[in-house]
């Protein structure tokens, strides 16, 4: 290990070192219902049956997982046991 020299005063290097920092975030999962396709793209020309020319796709309904942040929050301290309770709506 190769010994590296700092200009950081000890003290605040320690600090520094141990200085932990959470971030608390919450997502929403939702589904949704959309219809995909109807896009220009190149296809089976149905004229000729060769793979050339343009057409669109045919619309399908898919159901799609949406994700959204809801609340994003970073803090230096954290008490564990109050964020469970908070989430599970346990009074302390």
């Amino acid at each position: 290990m190769t010994d590296i020299r700092s200009d950081i005063r000890p003290e605040v290097l320690e600090k520094e070192l141990n200085k932990k920092r959470y971030k608390i975030i919450i997502t929403e999962f939702s589904n949704e219902l959309v219809i995909r396709g109807k896009e220009w793209k190149i296809g089976v020309n149905p004229k000729t049956d060769s793979d050339e020319g343009y057409d669109y796709t045919p619309a399908i309904e898919k159901i799609v997982q949406r994700e959204r942040t809801v609340f994003q929050q970073e803090i230096d301290t954290l008490d564990l046991g109050t964020v469970i309770c908070a989430v599970n709506g346990i009074m302390r």
